[in-house]
């Protein structure tokens, strides 16, 4: 069993990666219930099993998310679309 953890404010939480949805649209909904907004290489972990075939990372944070820049120059953010 493999797990991740998410720090989310002041906490951190743990997952099981057999635990999350296997659907795209249904994990980042529940990814973003638990943090409002996330650093791609906080997201990386929870995604890697859905990068398949031609599914890039890219993709599928191009289509469920919405990407906030650092303004100074640091590692992009993302948010729940909406």
């Amino acid at each position: 069993i493999e797990q991740v953890s998410a720090q989310a404010d002041a906490y951190a939480r743990h997952f099981d990666r057999a635990t999350l949805a296997v659907d795209a649209k249904q994990r980042f909904t529940h990814l973003f219930q638990v943090k409002k907004r996330w650093l791609q290489s906080e997201l990386q972990p929870f995604l890697v099993d859905l990068v398949v075939g031609t599914t890039t990372m890219d993709s599928l944070l191009a289509k469920y998310t919405r990407t906030i820049q650092n303004l100074t120059g640091g590692e992009k953010s993302y948010m729940a679309k909406g």
